[in-house]
């Protein structure tokens, strides 16, 4: 793929505060409340290896800040809403990180899923930007797709297969179906989140409480798709059937209120704690607290690979999930206990499971041990893959994300973003 001398590379970020990212970057320091390596980070680190400056899009309200390495270029607020009002505000939005991406005149820019339609980027080209995508969720549900959607996959597939230069995927599921969607055309880089073992070096493996209180830990964006409702019924049923459980729940969101009340109108005050938003040192806390992690996601929700879910086993803890989180992270099923997606009884059998036999709790958090290394080896991660394909001047098929990267200087990197 080769660079282009004296073009900057440039970042769409879809989220978080890219700004208050580059200012710890720079400072040599993690950014704040964050357990796992940002992927703005690991873009700044991206730009320097690379001898690259870096164009940020960021999201709305954030300044518009430039010096001789960085350039951030805020977006317009979009306009919120669902059915044919989101798809309007993402065609803008699209068109509007076109004028960017025509104003920066990169040689290459990384677009993070969320933020534009694949195809309406593509007049880029036009103007030598070299186009990758990345892809943080699934692509494709598992269920039946409607006809709207349909259409709106095979314009975006094509795009990608015709136009882009590469493709960052977020685990084998979500690259098999870039592949099936672009018909193998598009060089895939897999990757998966990243951490710095510094912040899980005190959390020590869990003890089953025998007799004692089962303690259960949710984290994450408090929506009905993440199953945060299911969670109470759960928590509902355990009661009943004479479970001592406790649930501690940490995260934002915009079922946050009608949560709180439904724990309030349940009378699961006792037992379950909504905590909201809380810091990362007060969530890892709450963590290492716990004995076992659960990640109720519904299958109308396309997850990618579940963050908690990579934290509970950095974190030791054992993992109740589905089939929506362990279609992105089936390495982690070794220290899992998988439920019926959808299906309360399902999950409140294999919390039971957890409860009642102390030896296949042991055994899963003992498969923990095997499978944290590789989420703290940079080698792994979104940096590796992105360096891969700008720097690897790979052509075509799956793409071996550590084939073109010196170890030691992917270990720097993770020295510097960390």
């Amino acid at each position: 793929m080769g660079q282009t001398p004296d073009r900057p590379i440039f970042y769409a970020a879809v989220a978080g505060d890219t700004v208050a990212d580059w200012q710890s970057w720079r400072a040599g320091e993690p950014a704040a409340g964050q357990t796992s390596i940002t992927y703005s980070a690991q873009f700044f680190e991206l730009c320097g290896m690379l001898a690259k400056r870096g164009v940020v899009s960021c999201p709305p309200g954030l300044p518009a800040l430039s010096d001789d390495r960085i350039t951030f270029m805020p977006r317009r607020p979009r306009s919120l809403g669902r059915g044919w009002r989101y798809q309007l505000g993402l065609a803008r939005q699209s068109l509007e990180l076109l004028g960017q991406l025509i104003r920066a005149r990169p040689s290459h820019a990384i677009i993070m899923d969320g933020v534009a339609y694949w195809a309406l980027l593509t007049p880029a080209r036009l103007f030598g930007v070299k186009l990758i995508g990345s892809q943080h969720t699934e692509i494709l549900p598992p269920g039946p797709i409607r006809p709207a959607r349909q259409i709106i996959l095979g314009i975006e597939g094509w795009a990608l297969g015709h136009f882009y230069q590469g493709f960052l995927a977020v685990s084998t599921e979500v690259a098999a179906q870039a592949a099936r969607l672009t018909s193998d055309r598009l060089p895939i880089a897999t990757f998966h989140g990243t951490y710095l073992e510094s912040r899980f070096a005190d959390v020590q493996p869990p003890v089953h409480p025998g007799a004692g209180q089962f303690r259960l830990f949710f984290a994450g964006r408090v929506e009905e798709a993440k199953g945060v409702f299911d969670l109470l019924d759960m928590m509902r049923a355990l009661r009943a059937a004479g479970r001592d459980v406790s649930l501690d729940i940490c995260g934002d969101g915009s079922a946050l209120a009608e949560l709180k009340r439904r724990v309030e109108a349940m009378e699961l005050g006792p037992n379950v704690h909504v905590h909201g938003h809380t810091a990362s040192n007060r969530t890892l806390a709450l963590l290492s607290q716990s004995h076992a992690v659960i990640v109720p996601t519904r299958s109308t929700f396309l997850e990618g690979f579940n963050k908690v879910s990579i934290e509970a086993v950095l974190a030791h803890r054992p993992l109740v999930t589905s089939s929506a989180c362990l279609r992105g992270g089936a390495m982690l099923a070794p220290a899992a206990v998988e439920a019926e997606v959808d299906n309360v009884d399902s999950y409140v059998a294999a919390i039971g499971r957890l409860i009642d036999d102390p030896a296949f709790y042991a055994a899963r958090v003992a498969a923990t041990d095997a499978l944290r290394r590789r989420f703290f080896d940079l080698a792994n991660g979104w940096l590796a893959a992105a360096y891969a394909l700008i720097a690897g001047g790979a052509t075509g098929g799956r793409i071996d994300s550590t084939a073109r990267l010196n170890p030691a200087a992917t270990q720097a990197a993770a020295n510097g973003a960390s």
